[in-house]
């Protein structure tokens, strides 16, 4: 069994002030967290069928805290997947080449908002929203090795 689980963290902290002391001080906080996993069927004891897909998930939390403005501190709850298979091809069979094949969702659970964070000249806080939809995304590479002659 080949399972690869992993974590993420990361945290931000961000501060604007202006030195006439007209606008409140900003003290935020951007920090996420998650968790991946991937999990190759390559075991002999799988049906042939299964045999050489490879499975990859993650799910990820992304929260904003501090903001003046309530709908800027948020939690947004993103969750990817993709199931993968290389396929040997004849023509590139010889140099270790092959086709693989990936289907990816992108925003499972369709919660993704993202949102850009500006503070402008006069300490007010501006946000932007610009967000892609959850999609899905088939990927074709073709690999192919071309190993050299040796040199005598």
């Amino acid at each position: 069994m080949h399972v690869i689980l992993g974590a993420q963290g990361y945290v931000e902290y961000r501060y604007a002030s202006n030195k006439e002391g007209t606008v409140n001080d900003i003290h935020a906080l951007n920090f996420s967290y998650g968790i991946t996993c991937n999990y190759n069927f390559k075991e002999e004891s799988w049906n042939q069928i299964l045999k050489g897909f490879s499975l990859a998930t993650d799910l990820k939390m992304f929260s904003r805290r501090g903001y003046g403005d309530a709908s800027l501190n948020s939690n947004d709850l993103v969750w990817n997947a993709s199931v993968s298979r290389t396929f040997s091809l004849p023509l590139a069979k010889k140099s270790g080449g092959g086709l693989t094949a990936r289907l990816e969702a992108f925003d499972i659970l369709h919660k993704l908002s993202n949102t850009q964070i500006v503070i402008n000249g006069q300490g007010r806080t501006e946000k932007l929203r610009n967000t892609l939809p959850r999609y899905l995304m088939l990927h074709l590479t073709c690999h192919f090795n071309k190993i050299p002659k040796n040199k005598r």
